[in-house]
């Protein structure tokens, strides 16, 4: 067993999302000995999930021994005819290919050795997830293969990915910055480069998935995208609480438990008015859109240490991931608005779009924060009569601003505060960026010289008063 285990160094991350952050472990493949032996008489060495809710799918661990030149004559089968029939095919096929070039460059002087491990990690009455992990010897041959599959079992096929996200082009991408997050964050925590993630992980990585249970998405990598060769292939798992507003379709509800976005807030009537909650004379609104992100608690510190109110507007994919971020904030008595999921042009959009990028955003502070935003800043500050009335339908209404500190363009704090100070009136809102490390810097700056010069610092809405749905606002 020592020398079986020397060669099985098959290496998966784990990823649990959990609320309030990520458990990560690289044991989401693991060889299952004593237990194994303890639940259940094995003839050959088992192996399971770790995570997995499905207790009685073991998989199986079949050696292969061909003669030289022979591919194997069998591959793991599951209670679905025609998935079988896919994967006798498809594995068939890759041996064949393997195998040809060696066979004719006659390197072959010894037998040939393939091994292939499976997990059934979900079975339903129409659906199947498999892994298949092939391993071939001489090593030379092939590097190992990886392969998650969902199928449908009256048809056989495996499912893609985009099928799943409801074969809307965006949406994939949505899974594949989830993946190259958590593998970036997986490599920060062990102190290698989280750069890497953003690199090596593409779209085709991700073209196949498997059903962990019905709260989790496990997606491959094979072998050396993200570790090194000899730490075997890696797979991703995410929670679908986390891509939820790309699973509304009815293909994904049939196959996970999906919860349904909420229907947008109602504006709640705010019968405060500016002169009520501050004089106009004193008093401006600081705002931050793109965030939540790594500089915002920072940020929060220092709006707390100046006793500063602000408003943030955030995109809805920033939101699903600092959902602590946005329960800080609102806790810190700020203002949190709509900056979109996606950040498109909204005027370049039908109404159906706006409609699913103000709602899946305000479902993500919802979720967080029992509160939802009735407020939107639209990206680019792109807004026609068209997106207008698509807000005004959906009870929100649009907040631009007067000072423009352009700290996207110049990432130096020192211009960012001269330009933030200089602009500022009373009644402004003035345009910051907390995703950049240099505007949160310049915030202190900013903060002590408005001081110095009378200003208060409130939320938009009150320094606006009373918002309705449907207009457009640059000032108090």
């Amino acid at each position: 067993m020592a020398r079986l285990l020397s060669w099985l160094r098959v290496v998966v991350l784990t990823v649990a999302v959990l609320a309030g952050g990520y458990m990560i472990s690289r044991a989401f493949i693991s060889i299952i000995q004593q237990s194994a032996r303890s639940q259940q008489p094995q003839v050959l060495p088992g192996y399971r999930f770790l995570n997995s809710s499905y207790r009685s799918h073991w998989s199986t661990y079949i050696p292969r021994q061909p003669l030289f030149r022979q591919p194997p004559a069998s591959y793991p089968l599951t209670n679905a005819p025609r998935v079988n029939q896919f994967i006798t095919h498809y594995l068939t096929d890759y041996t064949a290919t393997r195998l040809e070039p060696a066979q004719q460059a006659g390197t072959l002087s010894v037998p040939t050795t393939q091994r292939i491990r499976y997990q059934i990690t979900h079975q339903s009455e129409h659906y199947v997830s498999i892994i298949v992990h092939v391993t071939s010897y001489p090593f030379e041959l092939s590097p190992p293969l990886l392969k998650f599959w969902t199928f449908d079992r009256a048809s056989g096929q495996p499912i893609t990915t985009k099928q799943l996200f409801g074969d809307r082009e965006e949406r994939p991408s949505a899974a594949l910055a989830e993946v190259q997050r958590i593998a970036a964050d997986y490599l920060k925590q062990h102190q290698m480069d989280s750069d890497v993630a953003g690199e090596a992980i593409t779209a085709q990585d991700i073209e196949q998935f498997v059903v962990l249970d019905t709260h989790t998405i496990g997606f491959p990598l094979q072998v050396g995208t993200l570790l090194p060769i000899s730490d075997g292939p890696v797979g991703v798992a995410v929670s679908v609480k986390t891509l939820m507003n790309e699973l509304q379709n009815p293909l994904a509800r049939a196959i996970f438990n999906v919860p349904a976005l909420p229907k947008p807030t109602p504006p709640v009537p705010n019968i405060a008015t500016a002169s009520q909650e501050c004089l106009p004379q004193q008093c401006l609104a600081i705002t931050f859109d793109d965030g939540p992100g790594p500089y915002t608690e920072q940020l929060l510190e220092t709006l707390r240490h100046y006793n500063a109110k602000a408003t943030f507007f955030v995109i809805g994919r920033n939101a699903a991931i600092y959902e602590n971020t946005l329960r800080h904030i609102l806790s810190a008595g700020h203002q949190i608005g709509n900056h979109t999921w996606h950040h498109p042009d909204l005027t370049k959009l039908d109404a159906a779009a706006i409609e699913a990028e103000i709602v899946e955003t305000n479902s993500a502070v919802h979720m967080a924060t029992g509160q939802a935003p009735t407020i939107v800043r639209p990206p680019y500050g792109a807004i026609n009569q068209s997106v207008l009335a698509e807000l005004g339908r959906l009870g929100m209404a649009s907040i631009f601003w007067s000072v423009d500190t352009r700290d996207w363009a110049d990432r130096n704090s020192a211009i960012v505060c001269q330009r933030a100070v200089e602009g500022a009136r009373p009644g402004s809102i003035i345009l910051l960026h907390d995703i950049h490390k240099t505007s949160v810097e310049a915030v202190p700056c900013i903060l002590s010289q408005l001081s110095q010069k009378g200003f208060r610092f409130v939320t938009v809405r009150q320094l606006i008063g009373h918002i309705e749905p449907g207009r457009n606002y640059t000032s108090g």
